[in-house]
């Protein structure tokens, strides 16, 4: 695709040679407006040339009155095929374009692309290489529109997957609000006060234990729990 925001930005002077080769490539442009896709693929080859020449500075001079030929860039480039021709910016960006892409360095339709409409091709043009190997000849304009337009909704094959959402980390407190966190903190911190009395009166009655008992004497389950009863009953309120 040709880049038309370059500019001239080489010293050149608007010479008779200059004018004589602009003069020769209108001409050439003129007898290529016919219409036909051969027709098309020359003027567009022309209209490549040209641009790449930048033989248009000769003309810089009636776009600029300063006459500074180093603004000779796109803009000039447009405006003087929209005032010679009737060539109009995106016309001429096709034409172009096409004859780049699809056309021979001789300004035919390259081998590979003979079955193909102008129109078609010009339909083309957004489409990498790869993707262009999926129309064929027979389709119309409307047909590779619709198969522009199912690429754009279809999500790249290279797109990485979409990531799974993490597992919630306490799925318990879902649907909480801020005042149910609230009593909740309040209810434990009054369960783990009265853990801590309960502790605190087991400690005390295995010290009482101790001052009767040896140490010696194993002590069984059943006796645990009993002496687990009794400090829960001696607990203070």
């Amino acid at each position: 695709m040709i880049d038309f925001t370059q500019n001239n930005t080489e010293e050149k002077s608007c010479d008779r040679e200059a004018y004589e080769s602009l003069k020769a490539r209108a001409e050439s442009i003129g007898k290529n407006l016919s219409g036909d896709k051969r027709s098309k693929f020359r003027l567009g080859a022309e209209l490549r040339d040209l641009f790449v020449s930048q033989d248009f500075r000769t003309v810089c001079a009636t776009y600029y009155p300063i006459g500074n030929v180093r603004n000779c860039s796109g803009t000039v480039y447009f405006r003087y095929l929209k005032e010679t021709f009737d060539l109009d910016r995106s016309t001429v960006s096709r034409l172009v374009n096409v004859a780049d892409e699809f056309g021979d360095e001789n300004g035919r339709c390259a081998e590979e692309w003979a079955d193909f409409r102008w129109s078609a091709l010009a339909e083309m043009l957004p489409l990498t290489p790869e993707q262009r190997k999926a129309v064929k000849p027979s389709w119309k304009r409307e047909e590779i529109r619709a198969f522009k337009k199912n690429l754009t909704a279809t999500p790249s094959e290279e797109q990485p997957e979409e990531r799974k959402k993490p597992e919630e980390e306490y799925p318990q407190f879902k649907g909480w609000k801020r005042n149910d966190f609230c009593r909740h903190i309040v209810d434990l911190e009054a369960e783990n006060n009265a853990l801590k009395k309960q502790v605190a009166a087991l400690n005390r009655l295995m010290e009482e234990i101790g001052e009767q008992d040896s140490g010696d004497k194993t002590i069984d389950f059943a006796t645990l729990d009993s002496i687990l009863t009794l400090a829960h009953e001696k607990a203070p309120a």
